[in-house]
């Protein structure tokens, strides 16, 4: 079950932080995103010692290429986050409730973790997931935050290559600026979900 967003503008939290504009292409095969275009955005943050989020990367990935990055990981790993997942949250639930309270602000949606429900401006780090239909965000299974503490026992549940495999994804599509190094997690690669 899912219902798309009445606002025809990309929440956002969601826009890319260069442009301040919504991402337009996909990471992979470099499609436009047009009017019913399907996609998924993750975003991941680091809050720093002075409280300052930076973002450490994001990216926007048509639904059609989902599979192939998916792919990268091991049946195992796969099946190993699957599980971690159902066995935390409901996610029908989740919307359920969310619907019945007529809840549709996607940021009402990402200021806490998912699993936790810790306030994730109060995690040092998280990251953001969102489903999209052209501008339009689609609530159900997304939008969701997942804070760095979840990240980690995730992480802890992929097998060696496909740590490396989903490594070597996020060396492909980030290129992060070199004055923030410091910031980037070295064994945090991007899990979508």
């Amino acid at each position: 079950m899912f219902i798309l967003d009445t606002n025809d503008e990309v929440p956002k939290p969601f826009h890319a932080d260069l442009t301040g504009a919504p991402m337009t292409n996909c990471v992979l095969c470099n499609c436009e995103f047009e009017e019913f275009t399907d996609y998924l955005i993750e975003k991941s943050f680091r809050r720093v010692n002075s409280g300052v989020v930076h973002t450490i990367f994001e990216y926007a990935i048509c639904l059609d290429c989902v599979p192939a990055m998916q792919g990268r990981m091991s049946k195992e790993s796969q099946e190993n986050i699957t599980a971690y997942f159902e066995s935390k949250v409901n996610i029908q639930q989740r919307f359920s409730t969310q619907f019945e309270l007529n809840q549709f602000d996607a940021e009402k949606w990402i200021d806490h973790c998912l699993i936790t429900n810790n306030p994730t401006d109060q995690c040092d780090e998280f990251q953001i997931y969102g489903q999209f239909k052209g501008n339009r965000m689609v609530f159900g299974a997304f939008p969701y935050a997942i804070s760095g503490q979840v990240l980690d026992e995730m992480i802890g549940l992929l097998s060696a290559k496909s740590l490396d495999e989903m490594n070597g994804f996020k060396d492909q599509i980030i290129s992060p600026d070199p004055t923030l190094k410091e910031l980037f997690p070295t064994n945090r690669p991007p899990i979508l979900i």
